[in-house]
């Protein structure tokens, strides 16, 4: 059993340090924020808005292919070592049967965790709208806050997860959350009015950018809704 999980955990660290590094290295081509004139705003072009997305695509999309192809290759290991398990589980005595039976009943959790994150990143996958069908648009918001929530794992290594919190007057709270990515909420530096941009094809619309109103405004090209 003990050799068993380490085999996994081995595997799982493995897969986890090359996703990071695989991060890192995509992190560091990004564009970097604007620099403005005193007192001028910066228009948001629809050019600006094709090439933001163009590069945030390609980071998700790169992103999830490899989460999806680690979470697959943990599935597979996990399920041949509980189908190895079980066929031979006749074959045991009463002993070694309780604690191979323990193992399985252990594994099958694990299992279901790589499931859930393998078919997250396949739905990703299947629903990010293509930079090439997009079409683009802003929405303006008033930012009434954000939060960063953090959480640790076995080991205590710490993550987080990023929300905004906008101001909606059709709900008893007066506000709506919404999940965002770290770039995003580094980018709200304060409450106040943010444009949103949006890539779209029918109903599917993804959230993959955000301007301060106060550096910059829509050009004559780019819808605003």
């Amino acid at each position: 059993m003990r050799k068993s999980l380490g085999r996994i955990r081995s595997v799982v660290i493995f897969l986890t340090a090359l996703a990071v590094s695989f991060f890192v290295t995509l992190s560091t081509g990004l564009p970097g924020r604007v620099v403005l004139a005193d007192g001028e705003k910066t228009p948001v072009t629809m050019d600006m808005l094709r090439y933001a997305y163009e590069q945030h695509y390609e980071f998700n999309h790169k992103s999830s292919v490899l989460m999806a192809a680690a979470m697959g290759i943990l599935v597979a290991i996990v399920l041949t070592i509980i189908i190895v398990k079980v066929i031979k589980l006749k074959r045991y005595t009463t002993t070694y049967k309780t604690t191979t039976i323990i193992t399985i009943i252990s594994l099958i959790p694990l299992l279901a965790g790589f499931l859930l994150v393998l078919a997250f990143n396949l739905l990703s996958l299947a629903t990010d709208v293509a930079p090439e069908k997009a079409s683009y648009c802003l929405k303006l918001e008033t930012v009434i806050r954000t939060e960063a929530e953090e959480s640790s794992d076995e080991d205590g290594d710490k993550s987080y997860t990023y929300y905004v919190y906008l101001a909606d007057d059709r709900r008893e709270s007066g506000e709506k959350r919404r999940l965002i990515d770290h770039d995003m909420y580094e980018a709200i530096t304060e409450p106040g009015e943010y444009y949103f941009a949006e890539a779209y094809k029918g109903r599917t619309a993804n959230v993959f950018g955000v301007y301060p109103a106060s550096s910059f405004e829509p050009a004559p090209d780019v819808e605003v809704r």
